[in-house]
């Protein structure tokens, strides 16, 4: 086959963005093991096979932080080409979630206010992420309160619901 027709092999990665109550966004270090040893990337891994994106998001962050994610809002679906192999980035701005974020695979997490993330020597491929949240200002809009008031709000429904039953 000659060269010319031979397709760069590409990986599909599911990250989220979480935002802490300061406004700050999680950030994680790449082991010294895989490609790029050492920088910095959102949260979040490969799909497998027959894998949807979300399902893949769920799974890599209870795998990598611990956290079972209860509510996410899309971003993007980017795709950026390292010359040797592309990657279709799936992202989402994880809202709200179960548990405490910690490093369960020995990975260094910090967490960085919005305006430094492009200074903390990111993967190429999640610079398109910051991008976008400079371009929707999608990490400006406080909705927890909101989003705690409903969900205490669905759980009292429940309760009344079940004592009437």
């Amino acid at each position: 086959m000659p060269s010319g027709l031979l397709q760069t092999p590409e990986l599909n990665v599911a990250v989220g963005v979480f935002q802490n109550s300061l406004g700050e966004v999680l950030i994680s270090q790449r082991s010294k093991e895989v490609f790029s040893p050492g920088a910095w990337e959102f949260p979040g891994g490969k799909l497998t096979k027959f894998e949807t994106p979300l399902q893949a998001l769920k799974r890599e962050l209870y795998e990598e932080l611990g956290v079972s994610v209860l509510y996410v809002r899309y971003l993007s679906d980017t795709r950026y080409d390292y010359g040797n192999f592309r990657v279709r980035l799936f992202s989402w701005r994880v809202l709200h979630w179960d548990g405490s974020v910690r490093p369960l695979e020995n990975q260094v997490l910090k967490w960085i206010p919005l305006k430094k993330l492009k200074d903390q020597g990111l993967l190429e491929a999640d610079i398109s992420i910051i991008n976008i949240l400079n371009r929707k200002k999608v990490l400006n809009i406080d909705i927890y309160p909101k989003l705690r008031n409903f969900l205490k709000l669905n759980d009292l429904v429940e309760k009344l619901g079940s004592t009437n039953s």
